[in-house]
């Protein structure tokens, strides 16, 4: 796997949910997903970094885009834990 760019964001309050879904959509811009994959892109980062400041009350949130075989996407990492789904669910173009 290729790593593109990455970016950090620290959560503790609902405005780093928002700057985090900013991020994202930054990232999938950058990659050129198509504006589906970037909306699909933007909701996943939604919800876990929802998840993470209501029920952990705060977290790390790194945002990684890649390249791997031909597919592009979107890696999500909490405290160490990384969201795979994204990587299946969000692809650019091949």
């Amino acid at each position: 796997m290729n790593i593109i760019d990455e970016t950090f964001v620290t959560l503790r309050k609902y405005v780093d949910v928002v700057t985090a879904c900013q991020e994202g959509q930054t990232l999938a811009v950058r990659l050129g997903l198509s504006d589906d994959d970037q909306i699909n892109a933007v909701l996943a980062i939604l919800k876990v970094a929802r998840e993470t400041t209501k029920y952990g009350r705060h977290g790390e949130m790194i945002l990684r885009s890649f390249c791997q075989g031909g597919r592009r996407g979107i890696l999500v990492e909490v405290n160490g834990t990384t969201e795979e789904m994204i990587m299946e669910k969000v692809r650019g173009n091949e």
